[in-house]
């Protein structure tokens, strides 16, 4: 059994099962409190599946992009129980998961779209059937127009939420995902990390690291100011 869990956003989702059957999936919104949120919701988790903490034979992680404090609290769980439970860890991309989440539809593109800050989102292109066509990027949502190709369009999450208004004006024809999904779901983590686990294409605990695309603003900022001092 695998416990999947995504904190990259303001709605968390962990859920537990084979891959194939979901036994729960919990999703919550939290506000500066996610690590006692994270911790309660998992714990209640396995004891309403009627499983402990042994039960867990491999955990799935979001790896982002997102909020850079969920995700470093989602990849410490991860790598604790990894290591504690001696149990395989495997990372999946937020955009994935979202693109995931989202079939089956009956479209030409799926373009998973995670809110950056005003203006701007990451996104990822994949084709009807969830595969894989770009990396992850960061973009203005004025640029959309011309990075995206001509088709029928599906965006989802939260970035695709948040801009729906701009969106629909440069792709009348898209559709979107409602409002009430627009997060990285638990069940599409387990699905993919099943596979990934059936291949023996599991991470490292000691390694398995965030899928940041961007640097953290402090980052940047630090690295102004030392630019600046010289």
């Amino acid at each position: 059994m695998l416990l999947a869990l995504d904190t990259s956003g303001d709605v968390c989702s962990l859920a537990f099962g084979d891959g194939k059957t979901v036994l729960a999936e919990y999703h919550f919104y939290h506000k500066m409190n996610l690590m006692r949120r994270v911790t309660e919701v998992f714990d209640k988790l396995l004891t309403d599946c009627g499983k402990t903490v042994g039960d867990i034979e491999g955990v799935v992680v979001s790896l982002g992009p997102g909020s850079f404090t969920g995700l470093r609290i989602g990849l410490t769980m991860g790598k604790m129980l990894a290591f504690t439970e001696n149990i395989s860890v495997v990372g999946v991309p937020t955009c994935e998961a979202l693109a995931l989440s989202a079939l089956p539809r009956d479209c030409d593109y799926i373009c998973a779209l995670i809110h950056a800050r005003k203006g701007e989102v990451y996104m990822q292109l994949f084709n009807g059937g969830g595969d894989n066509l770009s990396d992850c990027e960061v973009t203005n949502v004025a640029d959309l127009g011309d990075k995206l190709p001509a088709g029928k369009i599906y965006f989802c999450g939260n970035g695709a939420a948040a801009n729906g208004e701009e969106l629909r004006k440069m792709f009348p024809d898209a559709l979107f995902a409602p409002e009430y999904d627009t997060f990285a779901r638990g069940a599409a983590l387990l699905k993919r990390g099943s596979e990934l686990i059936a291949q023996g294409k599991t991470d490292d605990p000691a390694r398995i690291a965030p899928l940041y695309v961007k640097k953290p603003t402090p980052v940047v900022k630090l690295e102004e100011r030392l630019r600046n001092s010289r």
